[in-house]
């Protein structure tokens, strides 16, 4: 496998981002607090609840949950989780099909959505929430149980990094789509979660994307990341040519018709998709692969503070 952290993720990279996520402070632009809110909730709520984990302490932790009696005898501080049985969880759905294989410059679309995901869960684990993954690929739909602890949030990585690898795939005779995923966390009748869909959205449908995203949005609070490259976006007034490893599309620089319909079309999809999320009352989050995927986020973390 190529070693370009840009083409193809590695788990050191996936665990070294994870770790940074738990000093991630997010205030959503809504009422609900989701995982990534820089408002920090004691996960120790009482006598009597069920143990997590003990773990650093960390910047932003309830002191109210440090083990003073491990702290002393190590030296470093710790604490203690615990969490009751009806905890949020939260459900990660990650676009690896092969159209997230692809970037004009900087990472693969793949590559940002796997960074994303891991910045994320990091996020969470360090809450001592459940976090759970949908894992859409050219194949199948693979499932992460939702799980605490270190050892659910590596195992995660280990499949991310695994499933990215793949790329790119040999389709199914009829590949799964973004709404069959969405379907599936439907029947999985969650509620209270946080959703983070994370994807190009290249497929999704205005009418049966939407409805279905309405219905997670219900019981759930949802936040939508839409990874893009820049070629995407805007074809250039240069001469192109792309290719997906069997078919090849050459755009001819004299070509400005076909430009200007091709633009057209992308800037009306992403307008379409915005509206379709701030019309149910859910974020919607735009993010490129031409910048750091952790750069990206913080950037996000410190205008929502403003």
């Amino acid at each position: 496998m190529n070693s370009d952290e840009r083409i193809y993720s590695n788990f050191s990279r996936l665990s070294l981002l994870a770790k940074k996520g738990r000093g991630l402070s997010w205030r959503p632009p809504y009422s609900k607090i989701s995982p990534l809110s820089g408002l920090q909730k004691s996960s120790q709520r009482g006598r009597g609840l069920d143990f997590v984990e003990l773990r650093h302490y960390f910047d932003g932790d309830d002191v109210r949950c440090i083990d003073w009696r491990v702290t002393q005898r190590t030296g470093q501080a710790f604490i203690r989780l615990y969490a009751e049985e009806k905890d949020k969880s939260t459900a990660l759905l990650i676009d690896l099909r092969s159209s997230m294989f692809f970037a004009s410059d900087g990472m693969m679309k793949s590559v940002l959505a796997s960074e994303l995901a891991a910045i994320i869960a990091g996020r969470i684990q360090v809450e001592g929430d459940r976090i759970g993954a949908l894992l859409l690929t050219d194949i199948n739909i693979e499932s992460h149980s939702a799980m605490r602890g270190e050892k659910s949030l590596l195992s995660l990585l280990e499949k991310i990094t695994q499933l990215g690898g793949r790329l790119p795939a040999k389709a199914a005779t009829e590949p799964p789509t973004l709404d069959d995923a969405l379907y599936l966390l439907c029947q999985q009748k969650i509620k209270e979660s946080q959703i983070f869909i994370i994807s190009d959205f290249i497929d999704f449908d205005n009418s049966t994307s939407l409805a279905l995203i309405t219905q997670l949005a219900k019981h759930n609070n949802i936040i939508g990341l839409r990874v893009s490259d820049p070629l995407e976006e805007e074809l250039p007034n240069s001469a192109v040519l792309m290719g997906d490893g069997q078919l090849q599309l050459e755009v001819s620089g004299d070509k400005g018709q076909l430009r200007q319909r091709y633009n057209q079309h992308t800037a009306d999809h992403n307008k379409q998709l915005e509206r379709c999320f701030l019309s149910i009352g859910q974020p919607y989050l735009a993010l490129t692969t031409h910048q750091d995927s952790w750069q990206q986020l913080v950037a996000i973390s410190s205008a929502r503070r403003r």
